[in-house]
């Protein structure tokens, strides 16, 4: 409308020229059309009858895109997790996960205990003798070799987490030996909201939602035996699904500013 008034001026007069009614009765709507459209917030409130609310509203929140609004509140004394919507999409993708994870406590015969086992290997291109592995890491060191040029592989140390099916873990330590002259002991930190065993045609895997491993580094500067400890921090996260018996690398960081990676290997298996 405003381009066609452009194109059609007024004829002159004395007289100061007048709008024409319908130029000024389309102008609020002109307005409005101009504004950004505001999304809708939307708020529903989630009963939780089995399920752990903190680790579920966790996993709500791991869905968000970027920095949306979008987010998942939990109320542990009332059993139950407020979601707060501004895209019809997360309100949905929680209505899914809480239905498929808030459900009665599987019987004895089909509640699984499970091990852990985050195995921390340093890998270099030293040209010297390679070290001897356990027999159910030659395969991962071979792979690591083959894709990275490592000529050497060593397991440095090994951290085990005991859970159950549906529940969370956490469990932390020090390790030793990731840097040559390092005088501080490294700390780690592993954890995991919740674990699920999938079943399958042949053999299963098992699920590991949330899963953390985090990594304060002690280290001393290449070339350097002496000196003031330097830390590093190192972190991996991200869901996991390792199928039964086999290994998956989780991630690989440098060790300071030594020619070596640190590497992270994840095992699970069934306990007992």
């Amino acid at each position: 409308m405003t381009l066609a008034l452009a194109q059609n001026p007024p004829a002159p007069s004395s007289a100061p020229p007048s709008k024409p009614a319908a130029a000024v009765a389309a102008q609020p709507d002109q307005v409005r059309a101009a504004l950004p459209e505001t999304r809708k917030r939307q708020v529903k409130v989630f009963d939780v009858k089995y399920a752990n609310v903190d680790a579920l509203a966790g996993m709500l929140n791991d869905l968000r895109q970027g920095s949306s609004p979008d987010r998942a509140i939990p109320q542990p004394g009332l059993h139950a997790i407020e979601v707060e919507a501004y895209s019809s999409a997360f309100l949905q993708s929680a209505e899914e996960l809480i239905g498929r994870f808030d459900v009665p406590e599987m019987s004895v015969a089909q509640n699984h205990d499970f091990e852990i086992v985050a195995h921390i290997l340093a890998a270099s291109r030293d040209p010297g003798a390679a070290a001897t592995l356990p027999k159910d890491l030659e395969d991962v060191a071979n792979q690591l070799k083959g894709t990275f040029g490592f000529t050497d592989v060593t397991l440095v140390d090994s951290a085990i987490e005991h859970c159950r099916e549906g529940r969370d873990a956490f469990t932390k330590g020090n390790v030793s030996g990731l840097s040559d002259g390092a005088t501080q002991p490294s700390t780690y930190e592993m954890t995991h909201r919740l674990v699920r065993y999938e079943p399958g045609t042949k053999k299963g895997s098992i699920t590991l939602y949330g899963f953390q491993f985090k990594l304060r580094l002690a280290y001393l500067p290449a070339g350097q035996t002496t000196g003031p400890t330097q830390w590093q921090d190192v972190t991996f996260q991200t869901d996991l699904n390792i199928p039964e018996g086999q290994s998956v690398v989780v991630g690989k960081s440098k060790i300071g500013t030594e020619d070596r990676s640190l590497i992270l290997v994840l095992q699970v298996r069934m306990a007992g």
